[in-house]
């Protein structure tokens, strides 16, 4: 059985913080959701907010791994979730620690908007959603003369901190007559990795582009400049791919997908776990571990005992919270991932985990990705038997990042990061544009795993002509709106020499294959 994921509340000074927990490779990833109000949610939007593995895509959830918490509260090695006194030492100790740390000593949001007025700004300073240009209100706008500012408060997340560098792009390029740009992040935790990655960020802007624009934190008196893009040793990632050809799932795995009998159902092995993911369409429905014994199980129960909409799916479709197999009762195991798998292709469980969704189809052949100029991409790992996201950094020794689908196209190695948006298109794919950049950058420069990529694709991998690109479906919306939304992406991820493309309209037809 998977360890349960555990969603605590930490209170100090009034406010409510939550954390949630789950298993990630060798240790537990700790989220934390800073706008998650108890009182203030419905059951419903509860469930929504925690189900974390789609939070990534909305910016709400920020995490760390317990190392990071075991290096901010004196916690000891990382613990099992399911030990109710371990996780009474976190909560007392964030509330000491954590959470007051990441708000009291970050050069935060507002710090930033009158430290702007104090030395730089006779003009007004913006702070608000502009839903035109589809910016959130965390970016700080101002301007000074013929330049423009952008900040983000030191409070924010590594993420929210990095996107808002492609945010402050675009709209530095609607400005018209401004000339320069300055990008400003607040002192705080994730300083020294964001200014890692906006180094990465800034080095692959194209030259006359790179020279108008400037990336620094503050701490309302010292100025730092983003580091140089990082270097990376991920020797240990290049040993578990070398070993790879050596794995294979246990033999019940193995027999449970010959009854299933479906090419949409495949067995996914990470590079640092040791659990097999039985998934339909990249959603994973079972796990088996070293035991010859699975679980049917779609999400996990946490401690509130709240369901994800996948989750309360599953019971409405098996009437079981979960089910337990073996040898004994296969055939019945067969039978019920069979019903998930249907209702994947044609029910409510195709509306969950969409990015995976169309991941697995990309990977299987089922979905064609073809650039602009009409050139035809096929997936790098298309016939590995038992498939993975290729971990990644975005700074020295940070934690893995996962690269959506690597593709070829002769003997030019591209890295794709596919999207599809379930709300706002506009920030959503252009945020992509960092993801896109960051990883190819990673693999240009991860010289340990090029042997394995040069063997898997069959030709010498020359770094400097690795490339990059996001993909997503169709854009939603009025002509004008549209054209005007494909004119921006492609403007600015041409500033980053990334390709923008489209699925084609069949992407997410039913039917199971």
């Amino acid at each position: 059985m998977r360890p349960k994921k555990s969603i605590i509340r930490v209170t100090t000074d009034g406010n409510s913080a939550w954390f949630h927990a789950s298993p990630s490779g060798d240790e537990i990833v700790l989220r934390r959701i800073p706008d998650f109000a108890e009182r203030s949610w419905t059951a419903e939007d509860r469930r929504k907010k925690t189900d974390l593995d789609t939070d990534e895509a909305n910016g709400t959830a920020e995490q760390f791994l317990l190392s990071e918490v075991r290096r901010w509260t004196g916690m000891p090695v990382p613990f099992s979730v399911q030990q109710p006194e371990a996780w009474a030492v976190v909560v007392h100790r964030l509330k000491a620690a954590l959470v007051k740390s990441r708000d009291s000593d970050s050069f935060t949001g507002e710090k930033l908007k009158k430290w702007l007025a104090t030395n730089h700004v006779n003009g007004a300073i913006s702070a608000d959603s502009d839903y035109q240009l589809s910016i959130s209100s965390y970016l700080i706008r101002c301007r000074c003369a013929n330049e423009c500012l952008a900040a983000i408060g030191g409070e924010r997340s590594e993420k929210e901190q990095i996107n808002g560098f492609l945010d402050a792009l675009h709209w530095y390029d609607t400005q018209g007559e401004a000339s320069k740009l300055t990008y400003y992040i607040g002192k705080g935790n994730h300083t020294n990795t964001v200014l890692q990655a906006l180094g990465t960020l800034r080095e692959a802007l194209e030259e006359k582009y790179r020279k108008c624009v400037t990336v620094c934190s503050t701490n309302g008196s010292e100025e730092v400049a983003p580091m140089p893009p990082p270097e990376f040793a991920v020797e240990k990632w290049a040993d578990r791919l070398r070993e790879r050809h050596a794995i294979s799932p246990p033999p019940l795995a193995e027999k449970l997908k010959k009854k299933v009998d479906r090419n949409s159902f495949r067995w996914y092995r990470s590079l640092t776990g040791a659990a097999w993911s039985g998934r339909v369409e990249g959603l994973e429905v079972c796990q088996i571990g070293d035991k010859a014994c699975g679980c049917i199980a779609i999400g996990k129960r946490g401690e509130t005992q709240s369901d994800s909409d996948a989750t309360g799916r599953f019971r409405e479709l098996t009437g079981y919270d979960s089910f337990d197999f073996d040898e004994k009762n296969l055939e019945e195991a067969a039978k019920i991932v069979r019903v998930l798998d249907d209702d994947r292709q044609f029910g409510e469980l195709a509306l969950v985990e969409t990015e995976h969704f169309l991941e697995s189809r990309v990977l299987r052949g089922r979905v064609k990705i073809s650039l602009s100029d009409g050139t035809m991409l096929k997936p790098l790992l298309e016939t590995e038997d038992y498939p993975f996201q290729f971990p990644a950094q975005w700074s020295a020794n940070g934690r893995a990042k996962f690269i959506d689908v690597l593709m070829t196209s002769g003997k030019t190695l591209y890295v794709v990061e596919l999207k599809v948006a379930s709300g706002g298109q506009g920030q959503y794919y252009r945020h992509a544009i960092a993801q896109a950049v960051l990883y190819r950058y990673f693999l240009q420069k991860a010289n340990a795993l090029k042997d394995w990529l040069t063997q898997k694709a069959c030709f010498s991998i020359d770094a400097n002509a690795i490339r990059a690109a996001i993909a997503f479906p169709r854009l939603r919306g009025t002509k004008k709106y549209t054209e005007d939304l494909q004119g921006s992406l492609n403007s600015l991820a041409g500033h980053f020499g990334v390709e923008v493309t489209e699925l084609s309209e069949d992407w997410d037809t039913p039917g199971v294959s």
